[in-house]
């Protein structure tokens, strides 16, 4: 799977040098649809964000919120934010988010499993996961 993801990163430069998909991002993911686009999400601003590319990876969207954390996602030791995409092109975004204030301030908070999906590619619908559950 890191190879997927690192032959994808490459694949997604152009030739004539590096692309900076955001410059101030932690934590990337990418993935790519059955038609070449690729969606890339990355924690920013203590939010989730997503990105595409239809052109190879020269040129990205405008960011828009995947999750909305209320720049409360930090990264860190847990691993960050997933994207995946279907035949369909329904882009889903999963990442561990923790609200609880008590549960913060714990050196070692549990976070939940958040899950976003776009039908659309541009809005998405966050919640979480398992609600109430562990």
């Amino acid at each position: 799977m890191r190879y997927l993801l690192l032959t994808l990163c490459v694949l997604a430069a152009p030739r004539d040098g590096s692309v900076t998909v955001s410059g101030d991002a932690s934590q990337p993911h990418l993935a790519a649809d059955k038609d070449g686009a690729f969606y890339c999400v990355y924690l920013h601003g203590g939010n989730v964000v997503r990105r595409t590319s239809k052109d190879d990876g020269k040129t990205w969207s405008d960011a828009v919120i995947a999750i909305d954390a209320k720049g409360k996602a930090k990264g860190g030791m847990q691993r960050g934010p997933r994207v995946g995409v279907d035949d369909k092109k329904n882009v889903y975004v999963t990442a561990p988010l923790c609200f609880d204030e008590a549960e913060q301030a714990k050196q070692y908070p549990t976070a939940e499993l958040w899950i976003a999906r776009s039908a659309d590619g541009k809005t998405c619908r966050g919640h979480d996961a398992w609600p109430g559950g562990t």
